[in-house]
């Protein structure tokens, strides 16, 4: 690694072994976001999911009433779960944007700081525009890569997790189709990251490639005029710009072919069909039918989201090596 003629007095030192640890060592800057954002997402979705259980036990209160209140007492349980879920919620997107914005404002400083003090030579030997594209676009990548994509990514593996946990409380036997889900669910989507991650980086650097020959272009313009280049440099933008374009092209192709909606559709229906046979088992009751289908219906959004926070963080691992 090319070292700093000078560094900045108490400069903050981050690890620069890789490009995950050095983001992982930008967070543990402010290791009390991190706690903080961890814990408000278990509660909200702890919350969440415990409202389509008390409906299950609304139904069943309603099917066969034991006393006065109760069926009073669970719906403002719901409302309770509900409001307390929305709460940590919003407090938890608070403290996710907070840390997105410092992790992205750090590694700017962190970045200028070390291109002053690089030596000439070494900015002789780059390109402006490409320096340029990895001090604002990736490092905008790092933002987007914390929120949303981090924070989806969280919340997939929660919105999954607690929701089981709920199905199997209601009766264990009902946990066949949620599980094979899941296990369907972590082959299909390590697939869809294997495909989409060389496109990511490709991506990154041909933006490199085209915001460093346009500022090239622009700043040498007397020459190329007097030169009459003019109908060689446009030639030259376009062929960049589709090349970029191209790869946005194949990134959007990949993520047509996205498989876990699909996968949480056959899920709705086999998991439906499994508790009517289980019904009619005299295994489980109506009401327990309706408190699991309302919890498998919260994977719903787990498998949706995916598509945008997986291709998110790995366009933000791609700005990162290029900082780096």
């Amino acid at each position: 690694m090319q070292r700093s003629e000078f560094t900045l007095k108490n400069a903050y030192h981050y690890n620069h072994s890789g490009a995950l640890r050095w983001i992982v060592s930008h967070l543990l800057r402010y290791k009390l976001l991190v706690m903080g954002a961890t814990i408000l997402s278990l509660l909200s979705q702890i919350f969440y999911a415990a409202a389509p259980v008390l409906v299950g036990q609304a139904a069943q209160e309603i099917f066969h009433p034991t006393a006065a209140g109760v069926l009073l007492s669970i719906s403002l349980s719901i409302l309770g779960a509900l409001i307390l879920s929305g709460t940590a919620d919003l407090a938890q997107s608070l403290s996710i944007e907070t840390l997105a914005q410092h992790l992205e404002a750090d590694s700017r400083e962190e970045l200028y700081g070390n291109l002053l003090g690089k030596s000439q030579t070494f900015h002789d030997r780059q390109r402006v525009g490409d320096l340029m594209a990895r001090a604002t676009e990736d490092v905008r990548q790092l933002n987007a890569m914390i929120n949303p994509g981090i924070f989806f990514i969280f919340n997939t593996v929660i919105g999954i997790g607690i929701p089981i946990f709920y199905i199997g409380l209601i009766n264990v036997q009902l946990l066949l189709v949620p599980i094979g889900f899941v296990i369907v669910y972590i082959f299909a989507v390590r697939y869809y990251i294997r495909q989409i991650d060389p496109v990511a980086r490709r991506q990154r650097d041909q933006f490199g490639k085209m915001n460093a020959s346009l500022e090239e272009t622009i700043s040498g313009i007397e020459i190329v005029k007097a030169s009459a280049q003019e109908p060689f440099e446009r030639r030259k933008f376009s062929q960049n710009a589709r090349l970029f374009r191209d790869f946005f092209v194949r990134q959007g192709q990949i993520e047509a072919r996205y498989l876990p909606v699909l996968l949480f559709g056959i899920t709705v229906g086999l998991g439906f069909l499994h508790a009517m046979f289980l019904y009619t088992s005299g295994t489980i009751t109506i009401a327990q039918i309706i408190g699991f289908m309302g919890l498998l219906s919260l994977l719903r959004f787990p498998a949706f989201i995916s598509i945008f926070s997986f291709s998110l963080v790995q366009f933000g691992i791609a700005g990162a090596e290029r900082i780096l």
